[in-house]
């Protein structure tokens, strides 16, 4: 009681977010504290509020006794999963170092994540990688649209001699480049 719990944070694939719904047996839903934030200073993004976050394990017991969540299926929380990855969010998982089987799974946007803006330009640096993956721009297919260079959150993408690249001491392996890739030249490889 009363004692600090030292928490991991780190952004994942998606196929590592479901990896950990499908290893546990508990799940929750609770709606994005930092969204919800931002629609009550009327600076409301669109990207969907609404049981947006998933607990998993103990932390989803804890969320629900205390109000904050309910309880779902395995499907449920999986479906939340792909309608985040199809709203182009990223996932970002908390876990309390220690408590393997209990994490809390975000759906972030860059808009209004707040754990975001901690590696974005101007603000503290970290002295680990913000993400254990990083985006790889293949130059045999990309076609230098653009895209990926305009989207990423983290400003981790630009042109060096005309050539897109990424830094990788920016680049925090959210993916959102790969959606936006018209030409599939960007993957997610871990670092």
């Amino acid at each position: 009681m009363n004692t600090p719990v030292e928490a991991a944070i780190y952004h994942s694939s998606f196929e590592e977010a479901m990896h950990y719904l499908q290893n546990a047996s508990v799940f929750s839903l609770s709606d994005c504290l930092c969204r919800t934030a931002k629609k009550k200073l009327g600076q409301a993004c669109g990207h969907t509020i609404k049981d947006a976050c998933i607990q998993v394990g103990p932390l989803s017991k804890y969320y629900v006794r205390t109000g904050r969540a309910h309880y779902v299926s395995f499907g449920e929380a999986a479906r939340v999963l792909e309608r985040s990855r199809d709203e182009g969010l990223y996932f970002e998982i908390s876990r309390a170092v220690g408590g393997e089987d209990s994490y809390f799974i975000c759906s972030c946007c860059p808009c209004c994540c707040i754990a975001m803006r901690t590696v974005l330009p101007g603000s503290i640096r970290r002295e680990e990688p913000a993400s254990k993956y990083l985006a790889q721009i293949d130059g045999a297919l990309c076609i230098g649209c653009g895209n990926c260079e305009a989207e990423c959150p983290a400003k981790a993408i630009g042109r060096s001699e005309g050539i897109l690249q990424v830094n990788a001491a920016r680049c925090i392996g959210c993916g959102l480049c790969c959606i936006c890739c018209e030409n599939g030249a960007i993957r997610i490889v871990e670092r």
